[in-house]
């Protein structure tokens, strides 16, 4: 078995033919980078807005935030694919459904998928703060959007940063598209053994 595993040849047949994998490596981690970008400033907001005393804000957070946590999301990228370039299209009044890129559909797909996920790592990380700090923050003259960014975020950061690093870890081994599809009907999700 370890004779045809070493097999000189064989090695050499594989690492002749790489560049697809390189590429498909790239445009992976294009849409990864990308995606997480996304994902960590719709998160963010989307956390701040679960902590306001607005109840419009708490509900829009955690409509979506039901909503992308509880469907898979191959689901999510193939709707953006079937049902994306119509609503484009009814948005834009174009005479035909209007296509979307690619990369343009996983990052979307990633990003606001992952955007659920790092809300609620935000959410957890704001109520770690003591309520005591905006108070004391309101009280020196600090609006409550100054309070939240130079006060409460800054605090939570030592809080949320290991749950933050664990979801970008996840979100690269999320559904992978290859750059010669047409969009998500040739995505592939990883397997654990």
């Amino acid at each position: 078995m370890l004779d045809g595993l070493l097999d000189p040849l064989r090695w050499e047949r594989t690492l002749s033919n790489m560049g697809p994998f390189w590429e498909g490596w790239a445009f992976t981690l294009k849409v990864v980078l990308a995606g997480l970008a996304l994902s960590l400033a719709l998160g963010t907001l989307l956390g701040v807005f679960s902590t306001t005393r607005s109840k419009v804000l708490r509900a829009i957070s955690r409509v979506y935030v039901e909503f992308y946590q509880n469907t898979p999301l191959p689901v999510q990228v193939f709707f953006m694919y079937t049902a994306g370039p119509q609503v484009l299209q009814a948005i834009t009044g174009a005479a035909s459904p209007v296509r979307i890129a690619p990369f343009a559909l996983g990052v979307l797909g990633v990003g606001l998928y992952h955007a659920a996920y790092v809300s609620e790592v935000i959410r957890t990380g704001i109520e770690s703060v003591p309520k005591g700090q905006m108070e004391a923050a309101l009280s020196q003259g600090f609006t409550r959007v100054q309070g939240y960014v130079y006060v409460i975020l800054p605090q939570t950061f030592k809080v949320i940063l290991p749950p933050l690093c664990n979801q970008a870890l996840t979100s690269s081994r999320t559904p992978r598209c290859s750059p010669s599809s047409p969009a998500a009907t040739s995505c592939t999700t990883p397997t654990t053994t």
